[in-house]
């Protein structure tokens, strides 16, 4: 009987497989099924071969489906001992369908089981964000899920990878409403949650680190902290970075059921590039800066004991990347070659464990994002600001008088470009993220020169050139954190500091220029609540200060700014603007002018949208006021006269767009030039615009470009004005997978 009940569901497996051409779509789940049964319930191989083989020529049907079915395919052959057929049928699941992670996944593993290589190495493009987007996230285990910052609104946000869609986690509300944000979001090992840090908004202190679940959109907040930074999760176990700007750079581990804190290292100097769990959870890889140098080592912790040992030190820059599936190695960049390559760095029992193996040459600059299970490596690649130009333009016609005319340079991917107000000399940084070194390039020779900075910056805020163009004033952190000013003496190479702070102290300086062989510039001590006016004369050294008490509540709140102050031309008068609080308890901004030795003060306005305030190019007694300066709501452009006891409205005009900053125009003219951006779907174009101080005409010029980095607006102190700009931008790309690199000993189990 039973063998009668077994033919008879050969002769109705028959029938469908004769009908199959026929057989709508829908019924493909159920022939899967009847397929899975005949495999796994019956025992018959060839029965569930046929089934499986009518899915996959079904070319127009569900994909998911027929993947499923191909995958099938190679599991019957293996179990039927065909091992060069199954081979070839999990070959054809990666070939046909590589967006089925987690069937790629399976599939590897069993390519892994038979001592076979997946394949040729393949490199991919899986995503190409078309707004704008922060990728400082992580990919789940299964290479399924992708968790980012819209930087549309500043939420936290996940990709799925498979289905090419976008969803939000948290729901914050636009930018131009909450200036709340996200920075670095990383995975749960089941990929479940996602741990993040929530940047406070404006009237708001503490960095919180944040918990929510892929299914729960209620958050949890597990601490806050003046600065802290999610890296990697195992377990119970979330790895943070907190305290980058107090004493030291603390590594911990922070519960994500309890919120206990236990801390493993300390690093004195740089924050960590990346940090990794072991597979099994026993060691947190990371690479790191030194103190003598800024060429990045690898480390291990012993996650129980909290032991730190160098497994990979020397000159060259080496960057974790993330550790193989297995555990028995390490993902490794390195440019100990003269290129960055991939490299492979065996690890047994917490320690190096044999030669480097090359994977791949010429990796180039990429940030990664993690390494599946698959041994699949995810990465993110940027395009860095490059093609400087100029054009020269009447700025009285708004007419472009020549140009845009690229700058030549030997360098491609210049950033933080900074130019003399006679637009001879160009400084710039050029390198791998966070390991730049420093150029002045000159315009006429087309030579740039490289000048260590002292005392190695780790980081240049801005850059001032002198009127002769000798001198450059620079801001910066130091290695150990200090801020300072340092002056760079451009022809002999020589740097010395105008001011060093403490490590971590907060001291910030801002409002500095070169002034009668002297340096100008603000101080403020958040911690004394101590804001001084610093002339320091290039020639002595000598120092004089003026220390500003009882300042307004603008300038004392906790939220001040250097280049919310600067001083009028005789150094008596202190124009500032900040945030106050009314008597009912709302916030209004404020701007006005201080009699430094009387502590009186001149109301010049106040109003309920944030604004940054200019003085006029020449004199004391022309005032600008830009409000709600977003690139996403219109701003208004406000010029005040301002006489010894009063100050007077002269007009205001709106700027619809939204300006994103404005600044004087040339010496000598009542002009104002404006910065707007023009978002068109994912394009930006700046456009430049004039307003005239004397009749408040606004109009366009003739210079609009497409995709730039905020221009550097430079006016020429004799001759035609030139704008210099840069094309391309700090942006990504997109981003990329590699597959089939590992070697066998690192091949996913």
């Amino acid at each position: 009987m039973k063998k009668l009940m077994h033919q008879s569901a050969i002769i109705a497996l028959a029938a469908l497989l004769i009908a199959f051409p026929a057989a709508a779509a829908e019924s493909l789940s159920v022939l899967l099924q009847k397929g899975i049964y005949a495999e796994e319930t019956e025992g018959n191989l060839d029965a569930a071969i046929k089934i499986y083989e009518g899915i996959v020529r079904e070319a127009d049907a569900n994909r998911s489906l027929v993947a499923q079915a191909q995958y099938r395919l190679g599991v019957c052959q293996l179990k039927k001992g065909k091992k060069e057929d199954a081979e070839a049928a999990f070959r054809s699941v990666l070939d046909r369908f590589p967006a089925e992670t987690e069937l790629v996944t399976k599939t590897r593993e069993r390519l892994s089981e038979l001592g076979s290589a997946a394949g040729p190495v393949v490199i991919r493009q899986i995503w190409s964000p078309k707004s704008p987007a922060d990728l400082d996230g992580s990919i789940t285990s299964d290479g399924r899920y992708l968790s980012f910052t819209d930087w549309e609104t500043g939420d936290l946000a996940i990709r799925d990878l498979n289905e090419g869609q976008n969803r939000r986690l948290t729901d914050k509300g636009p930018l131009a409403k909450s200036t709340i944000f996200v920075e670095t979001s990383v995975f749960s090992a089941d990929g479940k949650q996602v741990a993040y840090n929530w940047y406070p908004d404006r009237n708001q202190t503490g960095i919180q680190l944040r918990i929510i679940a892929l299914d729960d959109p209620k958050p949890r907040v597990l601490l806050t902290n003046s600065w802290v930074r999610p890296e990697a999760w195992s377990g119970d176990s979330i790895a943070v970075v907190t305290d980058i700007r107090r004493k030291e750079c603390a590594l911990q581990l922070v519960s994500a059921s309890s919120g206990a804190i236990r801390k493993l290292q300390s690093l004195p100097s740089l924050q960590p590039d990346r940090l990794c769990f072991s597979p099994d959870g026993q060691y947190l890889a990371y690479s790191c800066s030194s103190e003598r140098s800024r060429a990045s080592d690898v480390f291990l912790i012993d996650v129980k004991t909290s032991a730190a040992d160098a497994v990979m030190e020397h000159a060259a820059n080496d960057t974790l990347l993330g550790w193989t599936p297995d555990g028995r190695g390490l993902l490794i960049s390195s440019d100990h070659r003269g290129s960055t390559d991939l490299w492979f760095l065996p690890i047994s029992a917490g320690k190096g464990a044999g030669e480097l193996v090359l994977l791949k040459a010429d990796l180039g600059q990429i940030s990664p994002v993690g390494v599946s299970r698959s041994g699949a490596f995810y990465y993110a690649v940027s395009a860095r600001a490059s093609d400087v130009a100029v054009v020269s333009m009447d700025f009285s016609t708004g007419k472009i008088l020549s140009g845009p005319k690229e700058i030549p340079c030997r360098f491609n991917g210049l950033i933080k470009t900074r130019f003399s107000a006679d637009g001879k000399f160009m400084a710039f940084d050029h390198g791998p993220e966070g390991k730049e070194k420093f150029y002045v390039h000159d315009l006429a020779s087309g030579q740039a020169r490289e000048y260590p900075t002292y005392p190695k910056l780790l980081q240049r805020i801005n850059i001032v050139f002198s009127a002769d163009n000798r001198k450059l004033l620079i801001q910066g952190y130091t290695l150990d954190f200090r801020s300072g000013l340092f002056v760079l003496d451009r022809t002999t190479g020589e740097t010395n500091h105008i001011a060093v702070s403490e490590p971590n102290d907060g001291t910030l300086y801002g409002a500095y220029a070169f002034h009668d062989g002297a340096v100008r510039f603000v101080q403020w001590e958040p911690q004394t609540s101590r804001l001084a006016f610093v002339r320091h004369n290039l020639s002595s050294g000598e120092k004089q200060a003026h220390v500003s008490k009882n300042l307004p509540d603008s300038l004392t709140a906790g939220k001040f700014l250097p280049t919310a102050a600067e001083l009028s031309r005789d150094e008596k008068q202190l124009f500032h603007s900040g945030r106050v609080q009314t008597e009912s308890g709302s916030t209004e901004w404020r701007a006005a002018r201080r009699d430094l030795a009387t502590g009186k003060e001149l109301e010049l306005y106040r109003g309920t949208g944030p604004i940054v305030l200019r003085k006029g190019p020449d004199a004391d007694d022309v005032v600008a006021i830009l409000v709600s300066s977003r690139p996403t709501v219109a701003a208004t452009a406000i010029v005040i006269d301002v006489a010894e006891t009063s100050a007077k409205e002269r007009f205001r005009a709106e700027i619809p767009g939204g300006a994103a900053n404005f600044w004087n125009g040339p010496s000598g003219k009542p002009l104002f030039l404006i910065i707007k951006n023009v978002e068109n779907g994912s394009n930006v174009t700046t456009e430049l615009w004039t307003l005239s101080a004397a009749t408040g005409e606004l109009n366009k010029t003739d210079f609009a470009m497409a995709n730039l980095v905020m221009p550097n607006v430079n006016v020429r102190l004799v001759g035609q004005n030139q704008i210099f700009f840069q094309k391309g931008g700090p942006q990504i790309k997109g981003i990329w997978v590699m597959e089939n690199f590992l070697p066998p000993v690192a091949s996913a189990k």
